[in-house]
């Protein structure tokens, strides 16, 4: 996990931002995450599906994320597309 979160970091503190190569960065972090939160659930969710549950953690997260910046938006006047 700190090689990829090095390797995010890096393509923001670089110049000028690649980012296409930020948003590699970006899903190699979100995949070790999704790692360990299949890792942690192996355990508890004997027989249920860990697919299934950690799509429904990452769905949680970005639900949200969502409604928080809409609220920033709200609050600071950005104009969301």
């Amino acid at each position: 996990m700190h090689e990829e979160l090095d390797e995010l970091l890096n393509e923001f503190c670089r110049g000028p931002v690649n980012k296409t190569a930020a948003l590699s960065e970006m899903f190699d972090v979100i995949q070790v995450m999704h790692g360990y939160i299949q890792a942690e659930v192996k355990n508890l969710l004997v027989g249920d599906d860990i697919q299934t549950y950690a799509e429904r953690c990452f769905k949680k997260a970005n639900d949200a994320h969502i409604e928080k910046m809409q609220i920033r938006s709200a609050e600071r006047g950005w104009e969301v597309p």
